[in-house]
């Protein structure tokens, strides 16, 4: 941590911090308009997903491991993790894009747990 600071100093380590802040906003403004889930309110740098009861969040993640959008899930409650860093708009977009396919198509079966074996 020591080094990196050295490296960045106050004014970039501050722009860094800035950027996260940035992209914690558009991630949960994109995940909180897709039905089905909703960002867990918190000001920790890892956001927390919920998706809707009845959701299989195994189908889920295997749904986004499948379109090589990779997340960590928690189980106690269901929910997935997303930590936060400096990343472009893109990888943000990219994410929201395939979280916003992946829950009608679990809703309706297309994709089901069987998704996430490969990975297991």
């Amino acid at each position: 941590a020591w080094a990196v600071m050295k490296f960045l100093g106050e004014e970039g380590y501050l722009d860094l911090a800035k950027r996260s802040l940035e992209v914690r906003e558009r991630y949960i403004k994109g995940i909180n308009a897709i039905d089905g889930v909703e960002v867990f309110p918190s000001d920790l740098c890892v956001l927390t997903i919920r998706p809707e009861p009845g959701l299989d969040l195994l189908a889920i993640m295997g749904g986004l491991f499948q379109r090589q959008s990779y997340c960590l899930p928690s189980f106690q409650p269901p929910s997935i993790k997303i930590v936060l860093d400096p990343v472009t708009d893109e990888v943000v977009d990219i994410f929201v894009r395939d979280l916003a396919e992946v829950i009608p198509l679990v809703r309706t079966g297309e994709i089901t747990i069987d998704a996430i074996e490969p990975w297991l």
